[in-house]
């Protein structure tokens, strides 16, 4: 949940309580230990583009994201080719801070923006997804998602990667906004939205289009509790994006992608206690596969 500036500094008292400050300060454990803001700080970040070092980019990211993510390489070079010049000074930045509790466990996701300028009078927007003191799955702490582009001295705007593991690239841009709109018309019980994004001839087959009216308006304005795993496989052949997320009941999402075109989408809902990896997630042909309501 967005947090509006009144209630900022209340927020960050709490955040301390249970051991975590700003994202990019460092933080003092639950066990009492110092953690610095390495793993996923900006300054690290910063450093990597300016020596155009991959394996100093990727140790910003977390275990479960460089686990997931297939295309993390692909998403480093797009980065380290658009960067021109050196670190200068930072222009902007903010940062909106989510918590969720999985029983007594905490998790906390940061999502700041920083508007960096360059010795080549160049102005880059980095955004990042990362999670923090992370007591259900430790291996989710770091960053999970990341945008960097070039931008206009003035740009502000909020903060937070993609949907999907990894750094955005171009050729990936279809599947990002496509997992995007997805969640977006399930939180917001919006099915026009996905509608407007899916293939003419798929949306116009196999009462597709009341399909995903009667799914997504039955659902109601869908609340995530949290997002699982999201990641982009992405080849010359298929665009493919798949999305696990924790709601009631939890939903793992399969989508192909051509033409920035939604052409494959397949709904699953898994019951309490079952593993992804048992499910059949994927569908070999285009269409829209949906639960019941």
């Amino acid at each position: 949940m967005k947090r509006i500036i009144s209630l900022l500094v209340a927020f960050s008292l709490l955040l301390c309580a249970v051991g975590c400050l700003d994202p990019e300060t460092d933080m003092q454990s639950r066990d009492g230990s110092s953690e610095t803001s390495e793993k996923g700080g900006k300054d690290v970040i910063i450093q990597a583009l300016d020596k155009k070092d991959p394996d100093m980019l990727k140790s910003v990211f977390s275990k479960q994201a460089l686990k997931v993510c297939k295309d993390l390489d692909k998403g480093i070079k797009h980065v380290f080719d658009i960067y021109k010049g050196e670190f200068e000074k930072i222009v902007y930045q903010n940062t909106s801070t989510t918590k969720h509790y999985e029983g007594t466990e905490l998790e906390v996701m940061a999502e700041p923006v920083f508007v960096i300028k360059t010795t080549a009078g160049k102005y880059y927007s980095l955004r990042f997804t990362r999670w923090k003191c992370v007591e259900t799955d430790p291996d989710k702490d770091g960053v999970y998602s990341m945008y960097f582009f070039e931008c206009e001295a003035d740009e502000k705007g909020a903060g937070g990667g993609p949907w999907l593991a990894g750094i955005d690239y171009p050729e990936r841009k279809g599947v990002d906004n496509a997992v995007g709109t997805i969640v977006y018309s399930l939180t917001r019980s919006n099915p026009e939205a996905l509608k407007e994004i899916i293939a003419e001839d798929v949306l116009g087959k196999d009462d597709n289009s009341e399909k995903i009216d009667n799914y997504i308006k039955g659902k109601g304005m869908l609340s995530f509790s949290a997002v699982g795993e999201a990641w982009a496989e992405i080849s010359p052949e298929k665009e493919e994006g798949y999305l696990m997320v924790y709601a009631r009941p939890n939903l793992c999402v399969y989508v192909t992608v051509q033409n920035e075109k939604i052409v494959t989408l397949k709904v699953t809902e898994l019951e309490k206690g079952t593993k992804l990896k048992d499910q059949e997630v994927t569908l070999s042909s285009p269409g829209i596969v949906l639960p019941k309501i």
